[in-house]
């Protein structure tokens, strides 16, 4: 009867591993893309999630540019005092500020998204050329 003992079966690979990382050099590359890769799809996931909340953060600041502009129309129409005008006209300007602001910060969110894409084909591009997988 044979008994499977994990432990040695697990020291086994990790002598293996270790034989071939220092013994093949191909084999150290594609531990090296391995882990540029999964570096890579980290930086993507968290450039996606930037310009999600960068989206996000557009639309609410566009939300409450238009909100002020609604009330200072109401303002306007209803014969409000100058100060009350003034008042509104200062949350309008600011929210138009945030507006510009939200959208800028989109754009270097978009740029960095694509950046990182750009460096995650790269990664992928040397696994493919990688020779450990070229036979002949």
């Amino acid at each position: 009867m044979i008994i499977i003992n994990l432990p040695y079966i697990a020291a086994g690979l990790l002598v293996v591993v270790v034989v071939l990382y220092f013994t093949w050099p191909a084999f150290r590359q594609v531990l090296r893309l391995c882990l540029d890769m999964h570096r890579q799809l980290g930086n993507v996931a968290a450039a996606r999630a930037k310009v999600t909340q960068s989206m996000v953060e557009v639309r609410e600041a566009e939300a409450a540019s238009l909100r002020h502009i609604s009330q200072y129309k109401t303002a306007v129409q209803g014969n409000a005092s100058e100060d009350v005008r003034n008042a509104i006209t200062g949350m309008v300007a600011r929210a138009k500020r945030a507006v510009s602001d939200a959208n800028n910060a989109a754009a270097e969110a978009a740029t960095s998204l694509q950046l990182a894409v750009e460096a995650l084909d790269r990664v992928r591009e040397s696994w493919r050329r990688t020779s450990l997988f070229h036979f002949g």
